[in-house]
């Protein structure tokens, strides 16, 4: 923990200057495992109830509304049907209990993992909606290309590489799929891409003192 701390120390004095209330985060962190929320419950049902539930209930009635096409035009009805929706209320409800009910993780681990369950949702929506984009439904897949091969082996640069030729290919952002976009800006609106990247830079400049 101490060798935590220097570490974000050094580089918190060089680059980030942060001030003192953050000056020391691990122990901030092991304060807040051992001294606040008990054991995580009503951190996790507030996260539940303000996040979580909203984002799922999104993420259904988009579903529900794509199942409705009787032609299945807009998305394979496979991947929005009753069954599919129940699926992913009963894998996120056991989510929850599993993080609940954990003895072993502590609370700033539940809350961080927990977190993920609504970055997921809002990233699935975010697909869904570009699934349902008439640009998506009239572009023909005529080479698909797929990259198999053990850990560590340069692919992601094989494929940050393929990416930057939009003419002959289509792929997500490693942002895209990490990281909450409730407006997914498809590959190949270079415009919004780039609006939706200055917006990204200001947010982020935001938190840096003048």
């Amino acid at each position: 923990m101490h060798k935590m701390d220097e570490a974000y120390q050094n580089w918190n004095e060089k680059e980030w200057h942060i001030d003192q209330y953050f000056s020391r985060p691990a122990l901030l962190v092991r304060f807040i495992d051992t001294k606040c929320f008990g054991d995580g419950s009503l951190l996790l049902y507030f996260i539940r109830v303000a996040f979580v539930s909203p984002a799922l209930n999104r993420v259904l009635e988009l579903m529900e509304e794509t199942d409705k096409d009787e032609e299945g035009v807009l998305l394979p009805k496979i991947l929005c049907n009753e069954r599919a929706r129940m699926s992913l209320k009963e894998r996120v409800d056991d989510f929850y209990a599993d993080i609940k009910s954990s003895t072993t993780l502590t609370v700033t681990s539940k809350t961080f993992l927990y977190i993920g369950s609504y970055t997921g949702l809002i990233n699935h929506h975010g697909l869904l909606q570009m699934g349902m984009n008439a640009q998506v439904q009239n572009e023909v897949i005529k080479e698909p290309i797929f990259i198999v091969s053990p850990p560590r082996t340069a692919t992601t640069i094989l494929h940050r590489t393929m990416s930057l030729d939009r003419t002959r290919f289509r792929s997500f952002d490693f942002s895209d799929m990490n990281v909450p976009l409730p407006n997914l800006v498809a590959r190949w609106d270079e415009e919004g891409r780039k609006q939706k990247g200055e917006e990204g830079e200001q947010f982020l400049r935001s938190f840096i003192p003048a």
